[in-house]
């Protein structure tokens, strides 16, 4: 009972607080626009990002729709922040291995796909705050991680492509997205027209 009760103090420190008072609920699933505790309580998950909010946790019809259609490729393009500051802002990298991080040892995971471009690789953290140690990862991300495990568990093939806008650790008034997204486009459209 000690360890778990270790544990669970750990989660509520690491995981989840969006807020200086968070409402220590234990997740155990989450469907639609809501999540479930051990309990069989519901909540609506009123943090969910955009893809939640427009077609919810885990929608069935999604899920069918990935199954039957089984696209050759699931692309995530998006921002990072880097842990070496001599990667310059902008750069464009294909995320090959995502950690989950800041988690207890007992929730890590780890996840790695090949290559996909010729872009230059990076492992990445998949972090819900930031400033975790980089452990060997180059970028830190919210979700990279989500859509590794996605993909493994639907068998379909992803590549995540991350522009760097800010230097891990530095407050959000420094990041330049504007040059991250600029470059991240820039490199989309090479990497589109390639393939036509």
């Amino acid at each position: 009972m000690h360890n778990e009760t270790v544990l669970r103090k750990q989660f509520l420190a690491h995981v989840g607080q969006t807020s200086p008072s968070p409402m220590l609920i234990e997740v155990e699933r989450a469907e639609g626009t809501f999540f479930y505790t051990p309990e069989g309580r519901r909540y609506y998950d009123l943090v969910a990002g955009v893809s939640v909010s427009n077609v919810g946790h885990a929608n069935p019809a999604v899920v069918r729709a990935v199954r039957a259609k089984k696209p050759d490729l699931v692309l995530l393009a998006g921002i990072a922040g880097a842990y070496d500051r001599t990667i310059p802002v902008g750069t464009v990298f294909e995320v090959t291995s995502e950690r989950t991080a800041a988690l207890p040892a007992r929730y890590r995971a780890e996840y790695t796909v090949p290559p996909v471009t010729d872009l230059p690789e990076a492992a990445s953290n998949t972090s819900d705050r930031m400033g975790t140690e980089a452990e060997g990862a180059r970028l830190e991300n919210m979700e990279g991680a989500a859509l590794f495990a996605a993909c493994a568990a639907l068998g379909v093939r992803c590549c995540e492509i991350r522009a760097v806008a800010n230097y891990v650790g530095d407050p959000f008034e420094q990041w330049d997205i504007p040059c991250a997204v600029a470059n991240l486009t820039e490199t989309l459209r090479d990497l589109f027209a390639d393939a036509e």
